[in-house]
């Protein structure tokens, strides 16, 4: 049976213009309140704010996110990353 209408987006829709990639491996400081993200060459963020001069702020970007935790949100050396996708 096909339905007689489409089902509704999803309320937490991703801005594909906010997914980065890491460009380079970066250890976060030792120190317990670092605000540092930790990533390696590869991982995705999710970058909620460009606003600063050398940091971005953003999270860990999981294309399937587990559900029992809450991504930590962090500060990202903005020459480390650049963005997925090209705007046209």
């Amino acid at each position: 049976m096909i339905p007689k209408r489409l089902p509704p987006r999803p309320e937490n829709s991703v801005s594909l213009d906010k997914i980065y990639v890491c460009l380079y491996n970066h250890d976060a400081t030792t120190t317990e309140d670092s605000h540092e993200l930790e990533f390696q060459c590869g991982d995705l963020l999710y970058i909620i704010n460009t606003d600063g001069p050398n940091f971005y702020v953003g999270f860990k970007y999981e294309i399937r996110p587990s559900t029992d935790k809450t991504p930590r949100i962090g500060l990202a050396f903005k020459d480390y990353i650049t963005p997925v996708f090209e705007k046209i």
